[in-house]
């Protein structure tokens, strides 16, 4: 598993595709559709968030037993604790609150004017600069530990076939 651990920002990159793929992609050409009603979009809107939410989950567990299983630095367990207080975050705050909106519309009222879709907007921007920071971290961590390994054996040679 240590040796796996190495690979870690594999799985911190596909994760950062899910977030940027769907939120800054698939929501503004949904919402841009001239025949999607606005009701109709939000719950499918809703629906995807909350996949995309337990998906972002998963990447963050599977970052987390990387951590406890391999040579990992400070800055990204930094990066994992602040990513976590983002999801839950998400997914016990912004995500229950926007779904109540979604209902309100659904129900064909206008719910009153709320913030809560700009705070979403801006820790999904924080967020994927922390996933970014995250991936970086860790290529430089395996970056370092595959050139140390290498350094250590001596079988290597350069320009030995």
């Amino acid at each position: 598993m240590r040796r796996l651990s190495q690979y870690s920002f594999i799985i911190t990159f596909v994760w950062l595709g899910f977030v940027l793929a769907i939120s800054f992609l698939e929501a503004p050409v949904k919402f841009s559709t001239p025949t999607l009603t606005l009701p109709v979009g939000l719950d499918v809107g809703r629906h995807v968030f909350y996949a995309l939410n337990k998906a972002e989950l998963v990447f963050l567990v599977l970052t987390i037993l990387f951590i406890f299983f391999g040579r990992i630095q400070f800055a990204v367990i930094i990066f994992c604790f602040l990513l976590a207080v983002i999801l839950i975050l998400q997914t016990f705050w912004l995500l229950p609150q926007l779904s109540a909106r979604v209902d309100i519309y659904l129900r064909g009222d206008i719910p009153a004017d709320s913030n809560v879709h700009i705070i979403y907007i801006l820790m999904e921007a924080v967020k994927v600069f922390l996933i970014f920071l995250l991936g970086w971290f860790q290529i430089k961590n395996f970056t370092k530990n595959y050139f140390l390994n290498i350094s250590r054996d001596k079988s290597f040679i350069p320009g030995n076939p």
